[in-house]
Parts: C-alpha cells; structure tokens; sequence
C-alpha cells in the first residue's frame, strides 16, 4: 500500500525528532520517557544504547514493568535489556515554614512546597521564592539517596493600620445611624375635587320664570292670549335667568380652583424650604458624628502602630536571626 507523503513526514517525526530530543538531554530516562520511545516505535535495541549510556532514574521492578507492559508495546527482551541499565534515580525533597513557596529547580519552576520528586545524580540548585523575596542552595544529590532541602522564608511585617476616610465615613454613619427630622413635613392640601355647581342657574331659572309670568300677565290682564303672555314671558326670563345663574356658578367654580391653586403653590415653597432646611440639619448632624468617628479612628491607628512597629523590629530580628536552607541526605528505602 503506497504511503503518502505527510503520512511520511509524520513517522519520521515521531520515529526521529521525539528520540533526538531525549537524547541530547544526556540525563537519566524517566519511566515516562521511555514509555514516549517506545509509543513512537523506537526499536527496542536503541532504547537499551540509550539507556546504558545515560541510566535510568527508574528500577525496574514488578511495579514498572506493568506500568510498561500496559503500554502493549513493550517486550519481554526491552525488559530483560533496560534490567542490564545502570541505575542513576534519586529523590529531592523541599520543604518550607511557610509553605507554598516556588520551587525552582536550576531556571526551570517546578512546583510548590512541599515538593516530592525524582531527579538524576549530580549537583543540583534547588531554589525557592516568594513575591521579590528568592533563596537559593546548591548540593551534590547522589544516585539512590533522598536529599531533603528546607527553607525558611523571611516572616512579613505587620501592615500599617489604615484610617478611613471621611468620605467613607460619612456613608457608612449615614446608613447605619438613624436621623430624625427636628420638624414634620409640611401637611399637604387636600385634593381639589370640587363639582361645578349648578344651583345658581336652578334658581335663576326658576326666579327667571316667575318674574317672567308675572310680568306677561300684569302688562295686559284682560287680553285674550293672557296665557301665551304668561307662558312666553316666563319662558323668555325663565330662560336669561338660567344663563345669568351659569355665569354666578362658573365665577364661584373658578375662585374656587384659584384658592386651590394658591394653596398649591404655598405648599410647595414650603415644603422646598422644609427640605432644604433639613438637608443643612442632616449634614451638620453627619459631620459632627464624622469629627468624632474620625477622632477615634486616628487615635486607634496610633494606638495600633505602637504595637505594630515593636512587632515588626521583633520580626524584622528573627529574620536577621533565621538559619539558612539545611540540607540532609539519607539512602532510599
């Protein structure tokens, strides 16, 4: 079957470039690697050159050789040519008071403390740090030894108290402490919710309407129509009398809607200088209770920083005082 040429360029990545990059390390091969070897097809003939001439920071015990066995691409004779493998392991271990410091192994960060991991033989520099703050030591780590380093971080001083400001203040006495106005607001008017009247075009009508008849009735008594006078005078003042008793009821209504009106705008100015007499009141209040919380503020801040600034020479001493990283060895179990 015909292989294609990206196809080809793959496996020659992953047979060629993989293999040269853990070559040119020239350190001991981690279980890790050479289970990547073996994934890319390196024959099992150049695993074990491989590690011969650079050891293994592994022993091949029953442990490892599942672990490289489920890897369904390791043989019985790769596991019989990596037992004739020099072995080159060893355990670093870095601890520190406190922890959660970086760790540092040469330039490469490598985790946190406390730290546990495999490392090759040689002289390695261990490094740990904090913000700004970096210590560093240098020690031989032989094969099939647990180098233990701990280090003692620099304490932190104690922070300078901070006062509040009065802007701060201010907002925080103003929503916790209550203030009552010195007076009510003032009592608004009741809703205008007057009807037009109508009882003076009722009377003028019915006034219109007698006049009227009274009058059609004494101009000519003993006239034949006396009742088409009567009728029609009536009907004619009846008439001007309910027209001149609308007007009477509308002149009412509007000095009415114009008292209201008046009275209106009176509350309205007061109760716009009610409010601005109060607000003045509130902010006097506010900032007689921002003197004295302030006054307070400052003088616990001095009180605290005493207190603070002993501390802080006491640990600034400990920190001139503290014994550098120590360094122990013992052999692996």
């Amino acid at each position: 079957m015909p292989v294609s040429a990206p196809s080809l360029a793959v496996g020659v990545l992953l047979l060629v470039a993989s293999p040269a990059a853990l070559v040119a390390q020239a350190q001991p091969f981690s279980i890790g690697d050479i289970e990547e070897l073996v994934a890319s097809g390196v024959s099992d003939v150049r695993i074990v050159q491989l590690a011969r001439r650079d050891c293994l920071l592994f022993k091949l015990d029953a442990t490892s050789e599942q672990r490289l066995q489920a890897t369904r691409r390791a043989s019985a004779a790769l596991l019989r040519g990596l037992r004739t493998a020099c072995y080159a392991g060893a355990a670093l271990e870095v601890t520190s008071d406190p922890t959660g410091l970086e760790v540092w192994l040469g330039d490469r960060r490598v985790g946190a403390t406390p730290l546990r991991a495999e490392v090759g033989r040689g002289v390695r520099t261990v490094a740990v740090s904090r913000g700004e703050w970096r210590e560093s030591v240098t020690t031989r780590v032989p094969v099939d030894h647990l180098v233990r380093v701990h280090f003692t971080a620099p304490a932190d001083t104690l922070a300078w108290p901070v006062e509040p400001t009065r802007e701060g203040l201010a907002a925080a006495l103003d929503r916790s402490v209550q203030w009552a106005p010195s007076r009510p607001e003032p009592v608004e008017p009741a809703p205008f919710a007057a009807r037009r009247p109508k009882s003076g075009r009722i009377v003028g009508a019915v006034l219109g309407a007698a006049a009227g008849s009274w009058a059609g009735y004494a101009i000519d008594p003993h006239s034949d129509s006396v009742v088409v006078d009567v009728v029609g005078g009536g009907a004619l003042v009846g008439l001007f009398g309910w027209w001149l008793g609308r007007k009477l009821d509308d002149a009412a209504y509007k000095r009415r809607v114009k008292a209201y009106e008046v009275q209106a705008r009176a509350h309205d100015s007061a109760v716009a200088a009610w409010r601005a007499q109060m607000d003045a009141e509130h902010a006097a209040w506010l900032e007689q209770l921002v003197d004295s919380a302030s006054a307070r503020e400052h003088m616990r801040a001095e009180s605290l920083s005493v207190g603070i600034r002993s501390e802080n020479e006491r640990i600034r001493a400990r920190n001139r005082a503290a014994l550098g990283p120590t360094v122990t060895t013992e052999p692996l179990p």
